[in-house]
Protein backbone atom coordinates (compact mmCIF):
# COMPACT_ATOMS: atom_id res chain seq x y z
CA UNK A 1 0.00 0.00 0.00
CA UNK A 2 1.20 3.57 -0.64
CA UNK A 3 0.44 6.68 1.22
CA UNK A 4 0.77 9.55 -0.80
CA UNK A 5 0.74 12.98 0.64
CA UNK A 6 0.47 16.01 -0.32
CA UNK A 7 -1.63 17.31 -3.58
CA UNK A 8 -4.21 14.31 -4.53
CA UNK A 9 -3.21 12.27 -1.41
CA UNK A 10 -3.58 12.75 2.57
CA UNK A 11 -3.15 16.37 3.33
CA UNK A 12 -2.68 17.09 6.90
CA UNK A 13 -0.45 19.36 9.35
CA UNK A 14 3.14 17.78 8.49
CA UNK A 15 3.71 17.27 11.98
CA UNK A 16 0.67 15.65 12.78
CA UNK A 17 0.23 12.89 9.74
CA UNK A 18 -3.50 11.18 10.93
CA UNK A 19 -1.87 7.85 9.77
CA UNK A 20 -2.16 4.20 12.02
CA UNK A 21 1.45 3.10 12.77
CA UNK A 22 3.51 0.61 9.93
CA UNK A 23 1.05 0.52 7.75
CA UNK A 24 2.12 1.79 4.51
CA UNK A 25 4.98 -0.20 2.60
CA UNK A 26 5.16 3.13 0.58
CA UNK A 27 5.45 6.66 1.03
CA UNK A 28 5.65 9.57 -1.23
CA UNK A 29 5.49 12.90 -0.43
CA UNK A 30 5.72 16.22 -2.87
CA UNK A 31 6.38 19.12 -1.78
CA UNK A 32 5.05 18.72 2.01
CA UNK A 33 7.95 19.90 3.90
CA UNK A 34 7.43 23.39 2.84
CA UNK A 35 5.16 23.92 5.12
CA UNK A 36 6.43 22.40 8.39
CA UNK A 37 7.39 23.96 11.30
CA UNK A 38 9.04 21.11 12.49
CA UNK A 39 10.48 18.75 9.86
CA UNK A 40 12.49 16.56 12.23
CA UNK A 41 8.99 15.53 13.77
CA UNK A 42 6.89 15.13 10.58
CA UNK A 43 9.61 13.06 9.00
CA UNK A 44 9.36 11.34 12.15
CA UNK A 45 5.57 10.65 11.67
CA UNK A 46 6.11 9.33 8.29
CA UNK A 47 8.79 7.38 9.40
CA UNK A 48 6.15 5.63 11.98
CA UNK A 49 3.48 5.15 9.58
CA UNK A 50 5.44 3.07 7.41
CA UNK A 51 6.36 -0.85 7.59
CA UNK A 52 9.45 -2.27 8.37
CA UNK A 53 11.76 -2.03 5.25
CA UNK A 54 9.34 0.35 3.44
CA UNK A 55 10.25 3.55 1.19
CA UNK A 56 10.08 6.93 1.53
CA UNK A 57 9.85 8.79 -1.38
CA UNK A 58 10.61 12.86 -1.07
CA UNK A 59 10.32 15.95 -3.64
CA UNK A 60 11.02 19.26 -1.57
CA UNK A 61 12.38 22.73 -2.51
CA UNK A 62 16.04 22.72 -2.59
CA UNK A 63 18.59 25.04 -2.25
CA UNK A 64 17.92 27.35 -5.27
CA UNK A 65 14.48 27.19 -4.75
CA UNK A 66 12.34 30.64 -4.59
CA UNK A 67 12.37 32.52 -1.63
CA UNK A 68 8.24 32.18 -1.21
CA UNK A 69 8.78 28.57 -0.30
CA UNK A 70 8.62 27.98 3.67
CA UNK A 71 11.39 25.51 3.85
CA UNK A 72 13.92 25.05 1.88
CA UNK A 73 16.47 22.84 2.33
CA UNK A 74 20.11 21.67 1.00
CA UNK A 75 21.24 18.29 0.99
CA UNK A 76 23.16 17.60 3.75
CA UNK A 77 20.70 19.04 6.26
CA UNK A 78 17.97 16.94 4.46
CA UNK A 79 20.06 13.62 4.95
CA UNK A 80 20.74 14.67 8.24
CA UNK A 81 16.93 14.99 9.20
CA UNK A 82 15.81 11.78 7.39
CA UNK A 83 18.60 10.00 9.24
CA UNK A 84 17.48 11.55 12.88
CA UNK A 85 13.88 10.87 12.27
CA UNK A 86 14.93 7.10 12.28
CA UNK A 87 15.34 6.46 8.35
CA UNK A 88 18.10 4.66 6.95
CA UNK A 89 20.00 4.89 3.53
CA UNK A 90 19.71 7.96 2.18
CA UNK A 91 19.96 9.25 -1.35
CA UNK A 92 19.70 12.91 -2.47
CA UNK A 93 19.67 13.75 -5.86
CA UNK A 94 18.95 17.54 -7.26
CA UNK A 95 17.05 18.21 -9.88
CA UNK A 96 17.07 21.55 -11.77
CA UNK A 97 14.38 23.86 -13.00
CA UNK A 98 13.91 21.53 -16.46
CA UNK A 99 14.05 18.39 -14.23
CA UNK A 100 17.37 17.58 -15.18
CA UNK A 101 20.17 15.83 -13.08
CA UNK A 102 22.43 18.68 -11.09
CA UNK A 103 25.03 18.45 -8.22
CA UNK A 104 22.33 18.56 -4.93
CA UNK A 105 23.96 21.77 -3.92
CA UNK A 106 22.89 23.58 -6.88
CA UNK A 107 19.68 22.19 -7.06
CA UNK A 108 16.01 24.01 -7.60
CA UNK A 109 14.49 20.52 -6.35
CA UNK A 110 15.84 17.80 -3.97
CA UNK A 111 15.01 14.15 -4.36
CA UNK A 112 15.06 11.84 -1.32
CA UNK A 113 14.40 8.36 -1.36
CA UNK A 114 15.33 6.42 2.34
CA UNK A 115 13.94 3.43 4.02
CA UNK A 116 12.66 1.89 7.50
CA UNK A 117 15.42 0.02 9.08
CA UNK A 118 14.00 -3.65 9.22
CA UNK A 119 14.70 -3.39 13.09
Amino acid sequence: TVLPIGPGGVIAEPEALPVAPSRFEHAIAALWLCDCLDPLSALTGVRRALRPGATLQLLCAGPRARADFGLRVGPRALDRMVTRAGLESPVVRGRSEAGAPCPAEDALWLELTARRPLA
